[in-house]
């Protein structure tokens, strides 16, 4: 396989807390409380021995305010800052929040920092108030708010990356860009060896209900913990969360208006892209979709050991999208094809 050679010069660009509530803690605590906490989190023995010592010697609280837990992580808000715990095996990745701070910076908290504690990885970060979406805010300006998001990696902010930063993501570009290939169908691969087919730095963690505002500033997303490099439209794809398409347990419904705000975000997303839009871009913005991992390529994809057959539909519509990179605009985006096809994958 003939390798481009020029990866300076491909478009390169985040990972904080999942933020689900589950109680709010107002007595002082003993080892018995801590370990109920974290019951539920799949921690071993020692795990919780780990959190409940750092939880007693560490922080010595009277009273933790809030507690936040996923699969992954546990987190607390005590002394106005958020402590995460996390397995050792799930440790961030801080270069690449590092470099996502570079590029989505005013989207992003305060610093993190991070130290081992036994068998666990522990983040601290500032706790930051704010206000979580309302519909009375205003579909057109979350649709705003999302497509200067979704611009960023295109715009020179790449260009306060270090050299370092730069090298890790184009290491992370070509070992995506290899699992992707072994993923699919050989009649892709010369259409993804394109130099400049738009993998960036995404956030494929964006919901509704991790992001928040200050005052009419731009939001601040509080989960990076799946900052990755990946096709564009990955992330671009959450659009549809946010429009109440589906929602984060991947149930999809009616909306009224949806076809209006949706091509409302694509004519926004044009007016942010720092270069003229093109089939690059839609074709990407659809593979994302396509690899989501509310999606059954996604999870495939994802898992990294199953080959995608050539005989699923799934592959036919990418032989329309991707094969069809060099189409007529009209029949890029457009046809029978786009509107059959996509309604039995989406």
């Amino acid at each position: 396989m003939t390798r481009a050679k020029n990866r300076e010069s491909l478009i390169l660009p985040p990972i904080q807390f999942t933020v689900c509530i589950s109680n709010t803690l107002t007595s002082s605590m003993d080892q018995r409380d801590l370990n109920i906490l974290t019951y539920g989190n799949s921690w071993s023995d020692a795990d919780r021995r780990d959190f409940t010592r750092y939880v007693l010697n560490e922080l010595k609280p009277a009273r933790l305010t809030m507690t936040w837990s996923s699969r992954r992580s546990f987190s607390l808000l005590c002394k106005e800052k958020v402590f995460q715990f996390r397995r050792h095996t799930l440790r961030l990745d801080m270069d690449m929040i590092c470099a996502a701070r570079a590029i989505y910076g005013p989207h992003m908290r305060g610093d993190i920092q991070e130290a081992a504690y036994g068998t666990l990885w522990v983040y601290v970060s500032k706790h930051i108030i704010g206000r979580m979406p309302r519909p009375d805010q205003g579909v057109l300006e979350t649709i705003g708010h999302l497509t200067r998001f979704f611009a960023r990696p295109f715009s020179s902010q790449q260009a306060s990356l270090t050299e370092q930063q730069k090298k890790g993501l184009i290491q992370r570009y070509e070992s995506t860009l290899d699992q992707l290939l072994t993923m699919l169908p050989s009649r892709f691969q010369s259409r993804l060896e394109h130099d400049d087919w738009p993998l960036v730095l995404s956030n494929s963690g964006l919901y509704p209900s991790n992001i928040f505002f200050q005052g009419r500033r731009e939001f601040i997303c509080t989960n990076w913990s799946q900052v990755e490099v990946c096709p564009f439209g990955v992330s671009a794809a959450s659009i549809d969360r946010f429009l109440g398409r589906y929602d984060e347990s991947g149930v999809w419904r009616l909306v009224k208006d949806y076809a209006i705000w949706k091509r409302t975000f694509f004519q926004k997303l044009e007016e942010n892209m720092p270069w003229r839009w093109d089939e690059r871009i839609h074709v990407a913005l659809l593979l994302g979709q396509f690899l989501d991992r509310k999606h059954a390529f996604g999870e495939v994809f994802y898992g990294g050991d199953t080959e995608y057959g050539d005989i699923e539909h799934r592959c036919t519509f990418l032989d329309r999208v991707m094969l069809g990179f060099d189409m007529e605009e009209e029949d890029l985006s457009g046809g029978e094809w786009d509107s059959a096809l996509y309604s039995r994958i989406f």
